[in-house]
């Protein structure tokens, strides 16, 4: 892959396409941003389109807009004036060599691949805002950056030069010091602080405060435990709480009790998923058989085998058994499971090396929501090479399933797994 070329044509189109956009009265321009650059992990790492805007596009386009930091409507490139995908000939060719050196070679080569694709971008970023710097088309603050929703202002800021930066979007800055400063405090006092802030949509806002609660787990749990004790329906607290992987008594008192005598739907959910998390298996198969509590229970006891699992600070090794008890218990709660709780696009837990025993015999399960979900989550392209050709074996019995699903779910995965 010849990364400099690449660079290299993203500014020329670039700086073509905004002389266009300048000679038919786009001017005076405050800003310029690459974005719209679609990623897949070992399927797209796509192009990004270009964006420009100047401020009385702006007022009228949207009306009464204000000023809200970089995640305003004034720095959003997709609700800008001007707005290209990238349409040129030698982007295209070059296109293909990027799409053929970051395919085929594993996920590592792919997110490797990606990493400096990001950076070969937020380089042509700098590079055209230098060739406009003294541009009379151009206001006097104008930048050039690369806008992603997974960078944020982080990668906005790598290639816009730090003093502008931070007269632009101040508060960058002041969440910046916030943070530190907040770190100085004792941890009850942090604890305190980013629970205030799990409702926040700017600063350090709530994403933030989820994360740094998750992994402060033991000084967390307590108050998180108290505020589910206080708010049986405070579905956040009981998702944390799962989240943080830290059983106590206490907790599991809370948990167990918001899930039974809550109101709010989303919350008894997350608490189930949340005694699943720490689990809480026994008491969760013994309501089962209650009136209303079945699809909970059935929540709870798949809860370590879909996505947000990997998001806890201490996720429970993957174990079928659970589930399986269940469904040998109470067969009637088989739709639900398949249709509801672990259905086909719903996604799965990311398998470690050592989960791969375990999933392999999940392929051999007497319930087929089981040899499903074992079969979906073997298409993992991330195991190593014992791993792989474990899983591989496995598969290729799998094909044979008498389910017709989990056949065509083991040949894409062993064919996904071959490549």
């Amino acid at each position: 892959m010849d990364w400099k070329a690449l660079e290299t044509r993203l500014v020329d189109t670039a700086r073509a396409t905004l002389d266009d956009w300048l000679a038919r009265g786009a001017s005076p321009l405050y800003a310029v941003a690459f974005h719209a650059s679609y990623r897949e992990e070992e399927h797209t790492l796509g192009l990004p389109s270009l964006a420009a805007n100047s401020l009385a596009a702006l007022t009228a386009d949207h009306p009464g807009w204000k000023e809200e930091g970089f995640v305003g409507v004034k720095w959003n490139p997709a609700d800008w004036r001007w707005d290209q995908e990238p349409d040129d000939a030698g982007l295209t060719a070059l296109d293909a060599a990027l799409q053929a050196e970051a395919h085929g070679k594993g996920p590592a080569h792919w997110h490797k691949t990606e990493a400096r694709f990001i950076a070969t971008v937020t380089r042509a970023a700098k590079t055209l805002a230098k060739q406009f710097a003294k541009d009379p088309r151009v206001e006097r603050d104008f930048v050039v950056f690369f806008h992603d929703e997974d960078g944020g202002a982080e990668l906005a800021r790598a290639s816009i030069p730090k003093a502008r930066f931070l007269r632009l979007f101040p508060e960058q800055d002041a969440t910046e010091q916030l943070r530190r400063e907040v770190a100085t405090r004792p941890v009850p006092e942090q604890v305190d602080y980013y629970l205030s802030r799990l409702d926040s949509y700017d600063g350090i806002n709530c994403e933030e405060a989820q994360a740094w609660l998750i992994a402060h787990g033991e000084a967390a749990a307590p108050a998180l435990t108290e505020r589910l004790r206080a708010q049986p329906d405070d579905w956040q607290a009981a998702r944390l709480l799962g989240a943080t992987g830290v059983s106590s008594p206490e907790s599991l008192a809370a948990l167990r009790h918001a899930l039974l005598h809550g109101t709010d739907e989303s919350a008894r959910t997350w608490s189930a998923n949340a005694l699943g998390y720490m689990g809480d298996f026994e008491w969760l198969l013994d309501k089962a058989a209650e009136p209303g509590l079945g699809r909970l229970a059935a929540e709870g006891c798949c809860a370590n085998l879909r996505p947000f699992r990997d998001d806890n600070a201490r996720p429970l090794p993957l174990d079928y058994a659970p589930l399986e008890t269940l469904l040998a218990r109470h067969p009637k709660l088989k739709t639900v499971v398949e249709k509801d709780i672990l259905r086909l696009g719903g996604g799965s837990c990311e398998i470690g090396a050592d989960e791969v025993a375990e999933v392999c015999r999940g392929l051999r399960s007497p319930h087929a929501s089981v040899r499903r979900h074992a079969a979906f989550a073997l298409d993992n392209r991330r195991l190593g090479k014992p791993q792989r050709a474990q899983a591989m074996d496995a598969l290729r019995a799998a094909r044979a399933d008498a389910d017709p699903t989990v056949a065509r779910l083991a040949g894409e995965a062993l064919a996904s797994l071959s490549r």
